[in-house]
């Protein structure tokens, strides 16, 4: 097309299915070109699985008749009687561009259909399928799985279905174990020689096991945990899942043994774990030297402070990336793991970590010279407990000389999400308003707060909403010092979203001469903002203004 292939690339990778038939079209060239490209995925929505399916059964149809007409001759000019190449079905012709196919396993049911539609006779339907699987993969040398679920009862199946798993494992990109690992009616071995097909083409892991009983406790009655060769790792598994896992009291053999074939992953996701945390924590930090990220998801809520201080201290490269979703308790013993990765970590998020301090907040602020996000959210399932940071914590004085102490992340943080709270508000009314103890100590203290987060130059989003209006908040206006942060010229997203902020045109027109690279602004819903947003509107129409929800 463009007699470059990397822009042939390119340009084909972004085209639809209807797009790429169009190319190839045009002209032999473009046909030579585009079709590659055309049959790369053969998975759902690109290709119906109705369709594959009837594919498959065309293709193995001429591949049957085809050996007949080989079989019927008996010398080599009557060869040439043999079905002519424009007659090639188009899995035949096209199979070896075939990149992405949909899991083979899902198939039987749709070839079962159709096989009884076209009436073949000869072996049972079922037999047939499974022969047309084998067929498919035989066409498609170079075809990879996106995803593929080991079912519960694995240990049960066929002949013809596990030749078809053992042919399938090697290629997979995304695996999910949602099966008893191992379990009384299954030998261990056997399943670890199943798993040992798993090749590098293994990206992401996902358990999602039953009861993992002891060694003991197997099938085999006896287990030894490594061949006298070296383990089998997988190369290029990046990313491992627990989602749901309990165990009997002594799982360690289980999770030594994938450990050991997850040297190279680098991201961990921990929900459920029920009875091995401490089990799972050593062979983190045995087996796994290159993680760097974990996230503990909603599901890891009713976990124990020192079970979650245990995960945290796993990773002997350092923590980069933490996320914390839920958990009952971040105390002392979390923070202090936490703070034990301070000169690696770069992003941290959590959503609702009610014990989380003001004081947690400044720690982590002042320590992490890497640090490129902090955020908690606060639109979060339980986020009403959204943890919140005091004025005067946040801006951290020296008690000496009065001046602002430097935090570490000064340079690096891009993104701050808090929500600075108890700054006095004269000029709002209610029981909830925090009042001054002296005129003029609410201005004195914003400025403060400018002042600190002035000093955060590198800054591109910032939040200040909470999940509930509340009054202790900056005012946002040029009169309470917004003026000092006219060196964020990088932001590009601020929300004030439920706050008694009090933003109007001078506010927002200065906000677009200072701030060059703004593009969302969220929480300007109130009637003292209804002129700023149509301002807005009006002069800045590429700026995304967001909505309150109350």
């Amino acid at each position: 097309m463009f007699d470059i292939p990397e822009l042939d690339e390119l340009v084909c990778r972004r085209l639809s299915t209807n797009d790429l038939a169009q190319c190839a079209r045009v002209s032999k060239k473009w046909h030579t070109n585009s079709t590659p490209y055309l049959w790369q995925d053969l998975t759902y929505p690109r290709m119906k699985t109705e369709v594959l399916c009837e594919l498959i059964l065309d293709d193995y149809l001429y591949e049957q008749q085809y050996q007949v007409v080989l079989e019927g001759e008996n010398n080599t000019e009557q060869h040439s009687s043999a079905p002519s190449t424009p007659s090639l079905p188009s899995l035949t012709k096209y199979g070896m561009y075939v990149r992405w196919l949909p899991d083979p396993t899902d198939l039987p049911r749709e070839l079962c259909a159709i096989v009884e539609q076209q009436a073949l006779r000869g072996h049972s339907t079922e037999a047939i399928a499974y022969d047309l699987i084998h067929h498919l993969i035989k066409r498609c040398p170079a075809f990879r799985v996106r995803e593929f679920a080991l079912p519960h009862r694995y240990y049960q199946f066929s002949g013809p279905q596990m030749a078809i798993v053992e042919k399938v494992l090697p290629r997979v990109q995304e695996l999910l174990m949602c099966c008893l690992l191992p379990n009384k009616n299954t030998n261990f071995q056997k399943f670890r020689d199943l798993m040992d097909q798993c090749s590098g083409a293994l990206e992401r892991l996902n358990v999602n096991a039953g009861l993992i009983y002891s060694a003991s406790e197997t099938m085999s009655g006896t287990f030894e945990l490594e061949e006298d060769g070296p383990s089998i790792s997988w190369t290029s598994l990046k990313e491992l899942n627990v989602m749901y896992t309990r165990s009997t009291p002594d799982p360690t053999f289980f999770w030594t043994w994938l450990s050991k074939r997850c040297r190279y992953v680098k991201r961990m996701i921990v929900g459920e774990i029920h009875g091995s945390i401490q089990s799972v924590a050593k062979c983190m930090r045995e087996h796994m030297p290159h993680l760097d990220e974990i996230w503990m998801t909603t599901a890891s809520a009713n976990m124990k402070e020192d079970e979650i201080a245990a995960l945290l201290t796993a990773s002997c490269k350092g923590w980069r990336v933490v996320e914390i979703y839920r958990p009952s308790l971040i105390g002392e013993s979390t923070m202090k793991a936490l703070l034990e990765h301070s000169s690696t970590l770069e992003i941290l998020r959590t959503e609702s970590n009610r014990s989380v301090t003001s004081n947690d907040v400044m720690r982590i602020l002042a320590s992490c010279p890497n640090l490129r996000a902090l955020s908690d959210d606060p639109d979060g399932f339980m986020a009403e407990d959204s943890y919140h940071i005091h004025a005067n914590v946040f801006i951290d004085r020296d008690q000496n000389t009065g001046v602002l102490k430097t935090w570490a992340c000064e340079a690096s943080l891009q993104e701050l999400k808090i929500k600075v709270t108890d700054i006095p508000r004269p000029d709002v009314l209610g029981f909830e308003a925090v009042q001054e103890t002296y005129p003029g100590q609410g201005r004195e203290m914003q400025g403060q707060v400018y002042d600190r987060l002035a000093r955060l130059t590198s800054l591109e989003t910032l939040w200040l909403k909470g999940r509930k209006r509340y009054s202790g908040c900056l005012e946002m206006s040029l009169a309470s010092g917004l003026h000092r942060l006219s060196g964020l010229k990088r932001l590009q997203e601020l929300d004030v979203s439920r706050t008694k902020a009090r933003i109007g045109v001078q506010e927002v027109q200065w906000m677009t001469e200072h701030w060059p690279r703004l593009r969302v602004i969220g929480g300007l819903c109130t009637k003292e903002n209804k002129e700023a947003m149509a301002w807005l509107r009006v002069n800045r129409p590429e700026i995304k203004l967001i909505r309150c929800e109350w």
